[in-house]
């Protein structure tokens, strides 16, 4: 069975918008604090103490990923509203979902999510999400 993973979580501010960011833990210091990495320092420093800091959660435990066919996407749906269609860009393997999980271009936040973190979003909260496999021109 593959190691736990770990994720610290962070409260963002984005565009007006807050939603919650995952970071992965690095490593742990001698006291038990997660450590993730300061990409503008360069090194790593204790979650805990980061602006927007929320929690340390264990990871889906995502292990491989692999680039989705061309044609992929996630139709969100509900009744009385337009549907919103975001492109599927790969799969990653979560071994607690058969199948693997949609990593999906969130075109309008310039950013690729996983589908868990899309169903959050504010402007998907309350759609179905249906993964749409490529037309491939058969109804032409």
């Amino acid at each position: 069975m593959a190691e736990a993973r770990w994720v610290a979580v962070f409260n963002v501010q984005e565009l007006g918008k807050q939603f919650q960011r995952s970071r992965p833990v690095a490593g742990w210091d001698d006291q038990g604090n997660a450590l993730t990495l300061d990409r503008g320092a360069g090194r790593l420093v204790k979650a805990n103490e980061q602006p927007g800091f929320v929690a340390v959660r264990e990871s889906a435990g995502y292990a491989d990923a692999i680039p989705a066919p061309p044609g992929w996407t996630v139709r969100w749906c509900r009744d009385g509203a337009d549907d919103i269609v975001d492109p599927v860009v790969g799969f990653i393997e979560d071994p607690h979902v058969d199948g693997g999980v949609p990593l999906i271009a969130d075109l309008e936040m310039s950013i690729i999510r996983d589908l868990r973190t899309m169903c959050v979003d504010e402007r998907r909260r309350g759609r179905q999400p249906i993964l749409m496999p490529p037309n491939n021109g058969a109804d032409q």
